[in-house]
């Protein structure tokens, strides 16, 4: 189970946000600070009120429609963000990070995945440097199912900054897409030699390191997710996959007990928790977890296949 990763709004404020210019006025520019304070400080509804104020004040403040839509995107309101980014672009057609904003909202929220390219396009056209729009037209094209027009936007993005984590961990993504593994391990652990505790690098190359049927790297590599992130939920699956191909059924079990208790719809665990049950011979419990995983995915073809062949071996 993997995740890709994107440089989130929240984690690169200093990147996003736009700094304020004297030609503002001064009494939108105190908002607008003050809505960078709240949004930095994550109170994302009073920042929204004070973006507002500074844009009645100045209705020409492209910077705050800017900050304004960044904080209806961490809101999960991608329609309200987007209008803002909209107005941001009509005010400020050159600027870079307008368009790689409004990308984002395309990309992660409304999984406009040619929207974002567009936009993406737009900020790499006016900013030919700017590792962050190649990064994330990379996931736009790795949504798309496009690996290897995606990794060229990885390289990219890493020839621009070779010290780009989340860069080596996209591209690692990408290979594992593709089925190679050894460059997908190679770039997890660039990423990794970057970023001691990303802990979504050393799940994903636990996940490998199953493929390939190490299963004691795999569960090192989970051991170390875990201890970075104890609430990472594919790291307790990935781990009692790794178990169960050891035979550890009883320690499968309980990873994927964890799974579930950490995201109750996660279909895929209760699919792998009921192959453990029927591997000891706890059929009934096993056919339950096989109901439980059709129920939340019913196009779930495996747990259908799971269910058939555990009714069989109950004898009905």
């Amino acid at each position: 189970m993997k995740k890709f990763f994107r440089p989130a709004l929240t984690a690169i404020f200093a990147v996003m946000f736009l700094l304020t210019t004297a030609a503002h006025a001064e009494d939108a520019e105190t908002f607008f600070n003050r809505g960078n304070d709240y949004a930095e400080q994550q109170q994302y509804e009073r920042a929204i009120q004070e973006f507002t104020k500074a844009i009645e004040l100045n209705p020409n403040y492209a910077d705050a429609y800017n900050n304004r839509g960044i904080v209806y995107k961490n809101l999960g309101q991608y329609e309200r963000a987007i209008q803002d980014f909209d107005k941001a672009v009509q005010l400020n057609p050159n600027d870079a990070v307008l368009y790689y904003n409004r990308g984002n909202a395309y990309l992660d929220g409304l999984k406009q995945y040619e929207r974002a390219i567009q936009d993406y396009d737009k900020a790499i056209q006016l900013n030919p440097n700017y590792a962050y729009a190649y990064n994330n037209r990379g996931g736009a094209y790795d949504d798309l199912n496009q690996y290897e027009r995606a990794i060229q936007d990885f390289d990219k993005a890493i020839e621009i900054d070779p010290n780009f984590a989340q860069a080596y961990y996209n591209r690692g993504e990408a290979y594992d897409d593709l089925g190679q593994n050894e460059p997908a391990i190679q770039n997890y652990d660039k990423a990794i030699e970057l970023n001691p505790n990303f802990a979504m690098a050393y799940n994903n190359r636990g996940a490998v390191y199953n493929k390939l049927k190490q299963y004691e790297r795999a569960i090192q590599d989970f051991d170390k997710a875990i201890e970075l992130n104890p609430n990472l939920v594919e790291a307790y699956n990935n781990r009692g996959i790794a178990y169960d191909n050891l035979g550890q059924n009883e320690r499968a079990i309980q990873n994927y007990d964890k799974a579930i208790e950490l995201n109750p719809n996660f279909a895929q665990a209760y699919n792998n928790r009921g192959i453990a049950y029927y591997n000891l011979g706890q059929y009934e419990r096993a056919i339950q977890d096989y109901d439980k995983a059709i129920q939340l995915n019913p196009n779930y073809e495996l747990a259908k296949n799971n269910r058939e062949l555990c009714l069989k071996a109950r004898g009905k």
